[in-house]
């Protein structure tokens, strides 16, 4: 009889226990508001969140508003670089994501106390990435600013694909494009970071928007693209160049 009864108190202590739970469970549901169904994976430690960035329109509008620095600008260019990126040989401000801005055109000094021995010709700006503040400049006279070729463009996609062939047309922002030599449609969607070049011969300029280039399309122009389909059908066009002298 004695070991009947502790089996059959330790059977009461173990249902009252899970009973126990349960309850305080459903009221920390209900008060705290942690049940599964509310729960979310949590990223691990040493994850990076990805936190939106100044556009490539934002800094190229910005520069060629600077009418007062630059009184005619008709080629410029931005690359999102990483402080990695730049060689000790080009000064670049602090910090660890830019977008640096090449401009070729006519350019006045901004800080010059006595006037600069020879006419200027270029310059180069670097945005702070995320906010989109400027965080140092220079002028030069050498008609391209020495170094900005080399430095890689983080903006671009991995394995980007280029293309020459035409434009069939632009519906909806979405360009509807065939390369030369093939019978296959790509259907390409600029967004705010696709970079517009107009090329004449040897001359050439470029345009913030693509209603700019607009006027300037071609019989060939060069494509380059990220060649991930996205759930459309589109590919993410990152640059656009148009003008007979696109090889």
């Amino acid at each position: 009889m004695s070991v009947v009864t502790r089996v059959g108190v330790s059977t009461l202590v173990l249902m009252l226990a899970i009973a126990l739970g349960s309850a305080l469970a459903y009221v920390g549901d209900q008060v705290l508001g942690t049940s599964s169904a509310s729960v979310r994976p949590r990223p691990a430690t040493t994850s990076v969140p990805t936190l939106p960035l100044t556009s490539r329109q934002f800094v190229l509008g910005y520069v060629r508003g600077l009418s007062a620095i630059i009184p005619r600008a008709q080629r410029f260019e931005a690359k999102l670089v990483s402080s990695t990126d730049v060689p000790p040989t080009l000064s670049a401000p602090r910090g660890r994501l830019f977008w640096v801005v090449a401009v070729s055109g006519d350019v006045n000094c901004d800080f010059c106390i006595i006037p600069p021995p020879q006419p200027l010709h270029s310059a180069l700006f670097w945005f702070d990435a995320r906010t989109g503040a400027v965080l140092a400049s220079g002028q030069g006279p050498a008609y391209w600013p020495d170094g900005f070729d080399a430095l890689p463009d983080r903006s671009l996609a991995p394995g980007s694909w280029t293309q020459i062939g035409s434009v069939l047309s632009v519906n909806a922002g979405v360009v509807e494009f065939q390369e030369v030599g093939s019978a296959d449609r790509l259907r390409l969607r600029p967004d705010e970071n696709t970079a517009y070049t107009w090329s004449a011969g040897v001359a050439g300029g470029n345009v913030v928007t693509m209603n700019e280039l607009g006027p300037r399309w071609d019989t060939l122009v060069r494509v380059t693209f990220d060649p991930l389909t996205q759930a459309d059908g589109t590919h993410r066009l990152e640059t656009l160049i148009t003008g007979w002298n696109t090889r």
